[in-house]
């Protein structure tokens, strides 16, 4: 009777052990399965919707989607909302980190659809400032206005909108308030507008304070330098 005992005990521990092992391997399923959800979901909740295409665009209703632009430089995107930019810094001291460089220019398109982004700040040592720091072919930022920007670098090139556009790209409906200040090349909208042909702007108009503290002083209105850039019913 002991015996028997003793067989059927070791049979009752033999069936919990694999019991708990199956248990732990399906905990340790799940918990990889929540990771790859929560992963999946960090990448998609960048944004409210869209996929980033022309007909689909990224679609961005705060601060921190519209400096996720920089994860993907040549998608096209969208303002659902107004944006406040009061308070955002990229993590580095310095306010909105601008979207785009020299070697990784912005290639994409904005369209505000009539929204307002206020007080977006940048306060860098860098050069290309600017919402968008460096822009290459064929962008396009449209309906937007910038309010209360204070924008400004030890360098050159900045801008509200743009620190440096580089090849043809269209600007309409464009507006910018604030403060920008740079070495040489600083505009309201772009700070040197570059290019055979460059961006043309329509409609667009800057209402705001201008420091160029560089040798040469390149400073404008809308524009800090304009090389063969077609503007149109602008205001400064």
């Amino acid at each position: 009777m002991n015996k028997l005992y003793k067989k059927a005990e070791a049979a009752i521990t033999s069936i919990v052990a694999a019991i708990l092992i199956v248990t732990a391997g399906l905990v340790v399923m799940d918990s990889l399965s929540q990771i790859d959800i929560k992963f999946e979901s960090a990448i998609t909740g960048m944004f409210v919707g869209g996929n980033g295409n022309s007909t689909n665009p990224y679609q961005i209703n705060n601060c921190s989607s519209l400096q996720d632009m920089e994860n993907n430089l040549s998608a096209h995107y969208v303002l659902v909302n107004d944006i406040d930019c009061s308070g955002f810094d990229y993590g580095d001291g310095k306010g909105f980190k601008p979207v785009g460089t020299s070697t990784t220019p912005f290639t994409g398109s904005l369209d505000g659809q009539g929204y307002t982004i206020s007080d977006l700040f940048i306060n860098r040592t860098t050069t290309y400032v600017g919402l968008f720091g460096y822009t290459g072919s064929s962008i396009s930022i449209n309906n937007i206005t910038l309010e209360n920007v204070y924008i400004r670098t030890t360098q050159d090139y900045s801008g509200g909108f743009i620190g440096r556009a580089q090849n043809p790209g269209s600007m309409s409906n464009c507006h910018v308030t604030g403060y920008i200040e740079g070495q040489d090349y600083v505009g309201g909208l772009i700070g040197t507008n570059y290019g055979d042909p460059s961006i043309t702007i329509d409609e667009c108009s800057a209402n705001v304070n201008i420091l160029a503290t560089g040798p040469f002083g390149y400073g404008g209105g809308l524009i800090g330098n304009n090389q063969d850039g077609n503007i149109t019913n602008s205001l400064k």
